[in-house]
């Protein structure tokens, strides 16, 4: 399973909050709350399919899982394969952070239920991910 982590964030529970100022934890919870509103009022749960059902047994399928993900968009459509993240994994950018696999594909797929609706994405690198030392599950 994948963790990530890096400084800053506006998540409310510690993880990468250092940089973020009041106003981006505020403007943050706020669009939590309201995904989560929204989502309550609205369902649409069941249109997700969630990936595989079960961790990634290898680091190959793990990287071939992932780059599925980044095929439908994961980010934006909220169709994101739930297994390849550990429950207690961490998620941190300049905006927001927070912890747990539950709560990242939550705001994923609220993101993609009514705050984004048109995009356009060009991956542009995978990066060069090798699996020495490290493994999935």
């Amino acid at each position: 399973a994948r963790r990530a982590a890096s400084k800053g964030g506006a998540g409310g529970d510690g993880v990468g909050e250092d940089n973020a100022s009041l106003w981006d934890k505020a403007v943050w919870s706020a669009a939590e709350a309201v995904g989560s509103l929204r989502a309550a009022v609205m369902g649409g749960e069941e249109a997700f399919d969630s990936g595989g059902g079960e961790p990634a047994r290898s680091w190959n399928e793990m990287l071939e899982r992932l780059r599925a993900d980044y095929g439908r968009d994961y980010f934006l459509t909220g169709d994101v394969d739930v297994e390849l993240y550990d429950e207690d994994c961490e998620f941190s950018d300049p905006f927001a952070g927070f912890r747990g696999r539950e709560r990242f594909v939550r705001n994923l797929r609220n993101l993609a239920g009514g705050f984004i609706t048109a995009y356009r994405i060009t991956l542009l690198d995978f990066g060069g991910a090798t699996g020495a030392g490290a493994g999935a599950g």
